[in-house]
């Protein structure tokens, strides 16, 4: 906690300005050379838009994902909270919504998904304060349709079945890209994978695809190659979280990774902060050379230009004493 929101006298401690991230487990901890003593306490700050709903989980049919999830802190006892699903196919960027019923309710059947296609979730809880935060996001795939002359629908709540949205088969999909890994080396952070074990053959070029804080974005400039299984990635910024995944592509449809979690080393950071200070260092002491270097320049060009003038003098005074030309531009004085 910042020391300026942060008062102790005696054995008590007092928090002012409280704020939602205030919420949670805080400890005491009293030592000596005999033992050490530790007491916690639970903060709770009431009046608040709920915290994020945690332990998403998901189960998939051919057309349906049903999710479940642990309740965040409402906000305070006075509070009733409801949520409501965000839902994507996986590489697409618009999200949709759908509000869960009953309310209250941590179980949710989403239906009319197609079959065989990979979709990411989140939850979100809301009060009479507004929306609170964003569970993690999680990814389910619906299952492939193994015999298309005995398809099972599911149904609603009076038994009648829900039927799917009519969809036209994209074509045959690749298998899924396996093993995907991050690792740290001397020239950046190396991405790698494995090929699929099934229809590797159709793949015409694999997209990674990453995320911090908001949508997934592109990561490679160019498309990968079949052939290729590994990608060098220079930019990452220290002391962030990064989420990874590789798209395979087939002539007219795709399949995804599973996400990957990489957390950049603060150091990272530092090392650039480091190189920039050298860099900058080193750009100083040149420019000091190059400034000395220039002076000594201009003056050795002055004084040749002063010895130039007093030779020429010299040899004009030698010349009048000599019974040289009367006229000379230098003008003798009398003494």
């Amino acid at each position: 906690l910042p020391k300026n929101r942060v008062k102790i006298v005696g054995g008590n401690i007092t928090i002012e300005s409280l704020r939602r991230s205030d919420f949670g487990f805080y400890q005491c901890v009293a030592t000596n050379e005999v033992a050490t003593i530790i007491t916690a306490t639970q903060l709770v700050v009431e009046g608040t838009q709920p915290h994020a709903p945690y332990n998403l989980t998901g189960t998939a049919t051919e057309f349906s994902v049903t999710l479940s999830w642990l309740p965040g802190y409402s906000g305070g006892p006075d509070y009733k909270q409801d949520y409501t699903i965000w839902y994507r196919e996986a590489g697409v960027s618009e999200w949709s919504t759908i509000p869960v019923t009953p309310s209250g309710s941590t179980q949710v059947t989403i239906n009319r998904l197609a079959p065989g296609t990979t979709y990411e979730f989140q939850v979100i809880g809301k009060n009479a304060l507004g929306d609170g935060m964003m569970s993690q996001i999680i990814t389910v795939r619906t299952l492939d349709i193994l015999d298309y002359s005995n398809i099972v629908l599911p149904t609603d709540s009076s038994g009648a079945p829900i039927l799917p949205p009519i969809f036209r088969p994209k074509g045959p999909k690749p298998g899924i890209p396996r093993n995907l890994t991050v690792t740290e080396n001397n020239n950046g952070f190396l991405i790698s994978w494995m090929p699929p074990l099934e229809r590797a053959n159709l793949i015409q070029h694999y997209v990674i695809k990453y995320r911090t804080d908001g949508p997934w974005k592109i990561l490679n400039k160019g498309q990968i190659r079949p052939e290729e299984t590994n990608y060098l990635v220079k930019n990452l910024v220290g002391g962030r979280t990064y989420y990874f995944r590789i798209l395979a592509y087939s002539a007219n449809s795709y399949e995804s990774s599973e996400e990957v979690k990489f957390s950049v080393p603060a150091r990272v950071k530092h090392k650039a902060i480091t190189a920039g200070v050298v860099g900058g260092i080193l750009f100083f002491i040149v420019a000091i050379i190059l400034s000395v270097c220039a002076v000594k320049i201009c003056n050795k060009r002055k004084r040749r230009k002063q010895e130039k003038a007093y030779n020429m003098v010299a040899c004009r005074i030698t010349d009048s004493r000599n019974g040289g030309n009367a006229d000379s531009q230098v003008p003798l004085k009398n003494f």
